[in-house]
């Protein structure tokens, strides 16, 4: 989910320095960011944790503007392809699959026509838990299936959701592995775009990613530049609770 130290969030008209590009390579636009939200509920309890209504307020925004809300598909497809994207556009995606974002997010997503990603740390399905005691549990299989049938993408976000900086190779090979034969086996799903836990990676890990069949990797904090050319680097920003509505939208418009 988050890690204080270790994941940076710009804040204050710095969001097109840190998304102008989603990787070291192909077509890229200076309007634009995918969008990284956690959990949404009634009373948050991180700071990545929003409000439905704040959430609301995001949505309408995005609605009522010229910008333009893709598929995580069509972004990453857009380094393949060397496609441009719109003038000005947005991707949304959730990380952890919560609960509160299947209770709040879904009927929102669907209230304003639009489509997500959500990035599943897929043990935390199994157990039907969260990463903090108080935390929102995981979806459950089924409600997953309910996200998938309303048009929405899920992806893996590891298993149990480690530090991958803490891992030997071979661990960090297992969480890549039973996270993406997990969403196979369980929704048919063969994604080939990965989300790291708390955003922690080192270069080595880039070479494990690709061995996995993964085509894209999603980044909040660290970042070690271009890399391996087959691998887009999704850069994100992350939507805390202490930002208005309008200060995620500003460098869009």
């Amino acid at each position: 989910m988050h890690e204080c130290l270790t994941r940076r969030t710009v804040v204050g008209g710095g969001l097109l320095a840190a998304l102008a590009g989603g990787c070291g390579h192909g077509v890229t636009s200076a309007r634009g960011a995918v969008l990284c939200y956690h959990d949404i509920a009634d009373v948050p309890y991180t700071l990545w944790c929003r409000t439905p209504e704040i959430l609301e307020e995001d949505f309408r925004l995005l609605r009522s503007s010229p910008i333009a809300i893709l598929p995580l598909d069509t972004y990453v497809d857009s380094f393949v392809s060397r496609r441009p994207l719109p003038e000005r556009w947005a991707v949304i995606t959730f990380d952890d699959a919560t609960a509160g974002q299947f209770r709040h997010a879904r009927s929102l997503l669907r209230k304003f026509g639009f489509s997500a990603t959500f990035y599943v740390p897929t043990q935390w399905v199994v157990d039907r838990r969260g990463e903090f005691p108080d935390s929102e549990p995981a979806m459950s299989i089924d409600q997953l299936r309910l996200m998938i049938s309303d048009g929405h993408q899920i992806a893996p976000h590891s298993n149990t959701h480690p530090r991958f900086t803490e891992l030997d190779d071979e661990k960090v090979r297992h969480e890549i592995e039973t996270s993406v034969r997990f969403l196979f086996d369980h929704f048919g799903v063969r994604s080939r775009d990965f989300c790291l836990p708390y955003g922690l990676y080192l270069p080595r890990h880039e070479a494990l990613l690709l061995e996995a069949g993964m085509r894209s990797v999603a980044l909040t904090g660290t970042d070690h530049g271009p890399g391996a050319s087959a691998l887009v680097k999704v850069r994100r920003f992350e939507v805390l609770q202490t930002m208005t509505s309008a200060h995620v939208l500003q460098n869009f418009l």
